[in-house]
């Protein structure tokens, strides 16, 4: 365990990294079963969401999409960013901090995926075109919060695990 700026004590950067890729893999789960949820409720087929994610490879148009590469690019995105989460908040620690930057997080993704690249990048056009915005909104905060609720249960589990150590070693 390392102990913060803040004073409170977060786990070593490898366990935090692993936090990272497993919080990505539960924040993205949650994430895609919001979207094949509404997906369905708007009359579209189940998969879509994973159509419209292959096309980052493949290119619009979306209904075109190969469902096995959507899953593929979902995955390994949801844990990227859950890695890369774990490396850029490491130093603050974990609790209420960590749970903003979850939220500043998911909507800086948003921001970037649907704002930025849709915009500029062919591949990436039916991000913008293809999807209900405010929805994408919600289930990018919801990836950021859920990535973030993951860091401080772990931390708490981890440390209380290793409290009787630290007063053993104390008497």
């Amino acid at each position: 365990m390392q102990t913060t700026r803040a004073g409170t004590s977060a786990p070593a950067l490898p366990v935090r990294l692993a936090m990272g890729v497993l919080g990505g893999i539960v924040a993205g789960a949650g994430f895609i079963a919001l979207t094949m949820w509404f997906a369905h409720t708007d009359g579209k087929d189940v998969v879509a969401p994973f159509k419209m994610i292959s096309t980052i490879i493949e290119g619009p148009p979306p209904d075109q999409g190969t469902v096995w590469l959507g899953v593929v690019i979902h995955v390994v995105l949801s844990v990227a960013f859950g890695v890369l989460f774990a490396l850029l908040t490491h130093p603050w620690g974990t609790g209420t901090l960590a749970a903003l930057a979850g939220l500043i997080y998911g909507g800086a993704i948003y921001v970037v995926n649907f704002q930025v690249l849709s915009r500029f990048v062919d591949h990436w056009s039916a991000f913008l075109d293809g999807t209900n915005q405010p929805f994408e909104v919600a289930t990018h905060l919801v990836f950021g919060a859920l990535l973030a609720v993951f860091f401080p249960a772990v931390t708490r589990r981890t440390s209380r695990a290793e409290a009787p150590r630290h007063a053993e070693s104390a008497a």
